[in-house]
């Protein structure tokens, strides 16, 4: 089993500083959420998402959903 971690409650992180805190918490993974007001938005999804997926990956992370 893994316990990923919902990124709403983290939104006024980067997704480097969301996997840096993420994975000092000790989670597996990161549910990133893309919407309005998080840095990964409906409107820059297309750039941000890949590499903040990278970011959680090298941070030892998964991005199941």
């Amino acid at each position: 089993m893994h316990i990923v971690l919902n990124s709403k409650f983290f939104a006024e992180l980067s997704p480097e500083a969301l996997a840096d805190k993420v994975a000092g918490l000790g989670y597996d993974g990161v549910d990133l959420c893309v919407r309005e007001g998080h840095p990964v938005d409906p409107d820059n999804v297309g750039h941000v998402l890949p590499a903040a997926v990278v970011s959680l990956r090298n941070a030892g992370l998964s991005c199941p959903l």
